[in-house]
């Protein structure tokens, strides 16, 4: 259901399902192997010292072999 409006908005991007148990972190990196491109969310909000990213989306950018994109959302 989450991902409906996507596939109506954008019908020519393939979209695989994947569901599996364990630490966000480790499914994302087990998974990037195989795929062509990961992309991480990463929430909007700025501190005094400029734009952050989560520790997932960090081990992701480190470890994961594809390439990854980190996109901002609120």
């Amino acid at each position: 259901e989450a991902l409906e409006p996507w596939r109506e908005r954008f019908p020519e991007v393939r979209v695989a399902e994947h569901v599996e148990m364990g630490s966000a972190g480790q499914v994302l990196l087990s998974m990037s192997g195989r795929a062509q491109l990961m992309v991480v969310g990463r929430r909007a909000h700025r501190t005094a010292v400029g734009a952050r990213i989560g520790s997932v989306a960090h081990g992701v950018l480190h470890h994961a072999g594809c390439p990854v994109a980190v996109v901002p959302h609120d």
